[in-house]
C-alpha cells in the first residue's frame, strides 16, 4: 500500500475555503466600488471573521480598509498605496510589541 504525501490530502474544509475565496474574489472583481463586510456577509452568508480570513487567503487580489474590501485590479494606485502603508505600519507595531515582550520576559526569566 502506498502512502499519500501530506500535501496531496485535502480536507473538505480546505476545499470549501478555496471555493468561498474564489467567490469573494469574483464578487469584488465585478463590484463597481468598495463593498463593506456587511454587504459581503449578506450576499455570501458569511460572518466578519470568515470574510477577513478569505480576504487574507486571497492576497494579493483583495485589499481592505475603512471603506471595506476591494479587488486590487479595481483599486486606484492611491488605494493600493494606502493599504500597503497601513499593513507595513501594522507589521512594525506588531514586531515592536513582540520585541518588547521578549525583552521583558528575558529580564524576568533569563
Amino acid at each position: 500500500m502506498q502512502q499519500l504525501e501530506l500535501y496531496q490530502v485535502r480536507k473538505p474544509a480546505d476545499e470549501l475555503r478555496q471555493r468561498r475565496t474564489a467567490a469573494l474574489v469574483e464578487l469584488l472583481r465585478f463590484a463597481e466600488d468598495w463593498l463593506t463586510a456587511k454587504e459581503i456577509a449578506k450576499r455570501m452568508l458569511l460572518d466578519d471573521r470568515q470574510i477577513r480570513d478569505l480576504a487574507e487567503h486571497a492576497s494579493p487580489k483583495i485589499i481592505s480598509g475603512d471603506k471595506g474590501y476591494r479587488h486590487t485590479d479595481r483599486a486606484t494606485a492611491e488605494e493600493i498605496t494606502h493599504f500597503v502603508n497601513r499593513m507595513e505600519s501594522q507589521c512594525k507595531r506588531m514586531a515592536d510589541r513582540a520585541l518588547a515582550v521578549r525583552r521583558y520576559a528575558h529580564a524576568r526569566i533569563g
